[in-house]
This record gives C-alpha cells, structure tokens and sequence, in this order.
C-alpha cells in the first residue's frame, strides 16, 4: 500500500481513532466482541509508525547535489 499512496495508507491506518471508539461502543462490555475490536485495533496502530516514518522521509526535498 505505500508504494502507492503514502497519504492514503496513513490516512488507512489512522482511521482507527474514529472506528476503535466506535465499535467498543457497538460491542457494549461482550468480552468476545471487545477482543475482535482490540485485534483490529492491534492491526491498524501497529503499521502507524512505519507510515509515519515512510511519510516524513518521502516529504524531504532532494538535496541529492548539496552533498557534492
């Protein structure tokens, strides 16, 4: 997914912050239900730090003759 769109797989993965609350809300204390929700959790936080260093590196201009 980065390799195509750096934006769109942070904004993917972010999207959690507004569905994790949501569905903890939907799943109302049934522990199975609140155990899906924290592996999907689990699933879209993991990636976020990747994401985040795969942007900030993608966004420096190229200096590449600075160094010459």
């Amino acid at each position: 997914m980065l390799n195509k769109s750096v934006a769109k797989t942070t904004a993917f993965f972010l999207s959690g912050t507004i569905l994790i609350p949501i569905l903890l809300y939907i799943s109302d204390g049934n522990t199975v239900g609140t155990m899906i929700v924290i592996g999907i959790w689990g699933f879209l936080y993991s990636p976020s730090f990747l994401n985040a260093s795969t942007y900030m590196i993608s966004s420096v201009p190229d200096r590449s003759g600075v160094w010459k």
